[in-house]
């Protein structure tokens, strides 16, 4: 069994949470080569993120605020799949990405938080990392020591985190 964390933007107004690990499909995909079934994932949600432009109207989909902390975990049910029918998006910065891999998952934990700073603490960062660009190709997934992914359960478990499986 392996141990990763994930950042996610936050949900676009309207939309409803899947536990999932998403990956562009430019090379960043790579950084999940090593998912396996079972695996548990850390979901960090971040403050902001890009705005989707609708396909219409060509305007940013409103995003809700997130929350800038650790709030759920996860188990895999799948591995990395590709998304034969996923979409290229444009983005308010100019940006496109198709997320076209997706590994499904389960929600495992739940109801706890960890805030970004003792987020960052327990992977040896400094406290006020934003965590852009984060994770292994800079895909935001990366692979978690065993100790590292324990510390961070601890700390979601002390703030309200418990089993849901």
């Amino acid at each position: 069994m392996n141990y990763w964390i994930t950042t996610q933007w936050p949900l676009e107004v309207g939309e409803t949470r899947r536990f999932a690990v998403w990956l562009p499909d430019d090379g960043r995909q790579n950084a999940g080569q090593d998912l396996e079934v079972g695996d548990l994932v850390h979901v960090y949600e971040s403050r902001t993120g890009r705005a989707r432009l609708d396909r219409q109207s060509r305007l940013p989909v409103t995003r809700q605020k997130g929350t800038a902390g650790l709030i759920a975990t996860i188990e895999l049910e799948t591995r990395l799949i590709e998304q034969m029918d996923a979409q290229r998006h444009d983005y308010d910065d100019g940006s496109r990405i198709r997320w076209g891999f997706r590994a499904n998952g389960r929600l495992a934990i739940a109801g706890g938080f960890v805030p970004r700073r003792l987020v960052n603490l327990a992977l040896g960062y400094k406290p006020d990392y934003n965590l852009h660009g984060f994770g292994d190709q800079h895909s935001g997934l990366k692979r978690l020591t065993d100790s590292q992914y324990r510390q961070l359960e601890a700390l979601f478990r002390a703030n309200g985190g418990i089993d849901v499986r």
